[in-house]
């Protein structure tokens, strides 16, 4: 999937990062899980800092 990537500590889940900062939106991203489900491999928080 071109221009998706893995986050650190994530499993079976690819994402891409659509926009920046608008406004007062932070970021857009859209998310795909690999079949059987994916994720993170342990509790984050989003400091909105990810440059995708």
């Amino acid at each position: 999937m071109e221009g998706f990537m893995t986050p650190p500590k994530h499993i079976n889940f690819n994402v891409k990062k659509l926009f920046g900062k608008m406004g007062e939106i932070q970021d857009g991203s859209i998310a795909c899980l690999e079949n059987g489900g994916g994720g993170p491999t342990e509790n984050h928080v989003h400091m909105h800092e990810w440059k995708g």
